[in-house]
């Protein structure tokens, strides 16, 4: 996890809301971040892996509803990655745009790394979370998982059900929250969190595909990724 510096504080806002609405005080969910609610509500505001996993942990410590991770990936619309969306949404296929995601990973709102494989007529997308802290693994992967299957909806601007999802943890008590996200071919007690998807969605075009949009975008991030990454002389700035 090393690998990460500076990261949007998207994702801790939105963990933020989820928490608000089980009743759970920002306070609580801040504590031992060294950050306030001031802090998380500037758009512009910028946070420490350290921070988000210190915020999980109080998330799960207070509710331990294993569909958290779902909901919150499922709030993670294509529009709350900024320029990587933009950049995601401008790509001509979904191969591109995952080509894109990828490349940026590291200023992604993603913490897990991902190992793809396409074969035969899927491609899927194994979560690889062994340098996420355990008791977070879970909430992280299958908020990943949600967040892949939202953005390739609303990329193709369609309902596309995943082929086939895997998880690790035995199946909830209340399978709603699952479903809504990954249909009905689920399994769970495996031995990897995965999810796959038909092939042929990633050579199909994008209706917002432009060259130059996605150009502008790409050299926006590569500033980003330049002044975010753990570098020593980021770190003296």
């Amino acid at each position: 996890m090393d690998k990460f510096g500076k990261r949007d504080a998207t994702t801790l806002r939105l963990l933020l809301d989820l928490a608000e609405e089980r009743d759970i005080a920002a306070s609580t969910i801040l504590s031992n971040t060294d950050l306030t609610k001031a802090d998380i509500d500037n758009p512009y505001s910028e946070i420490e892996v350290w921070q988000e996993i210190a915020a999980i942990r109080n998330l799960i410590s207070k509710d331990d509803d294993p569909t958290l991770g779902v909901i919150s990936g499922m709030r993670q619309h294509i529009t709350s990655y900024g320029a990587l969306g933009i950049a995601m949404m401008s790509s001509r296929n979904l191969k591109e745009a995952l080509s894109i995601a990828g490349k940026f990973h590291a200023i992604s709102l993603w913490m897990c790394d991902v190992a793809t494989v396409a074969q035969d007529d899927l491609v899927t997308f194994t979560i690889l979370n062994h340098r996420i802290p355990t008791d977070c693994r879970h909430y992280l992967a299958t908020r990943g998982m949600a967040a892949l299957a939202i953005w390739i909806n609303e990329l193709l601007d369609n309902s596309t059900e995943p082929k086939k999802s895997t998880f690790k943890n035995s199946p909830p008590q209340d399978l709603e929250q699952f479903s809504n996200c990954f249909g009905s071919t689920m399994e769970f007690d495996t031995n990897c969190y995965s999810i796959s998807f038909d092939r042929s969605l990633f050579g199909q075009p994008l209706k917002l595909a432009d060259r130059w949009a996605r150009m502008r975008s790409e050299s926006e991030l590569e500033n980003i990724l330049s002044r975010r990454l753990p570098t020593f002389s980021n770190k003296v700035k």
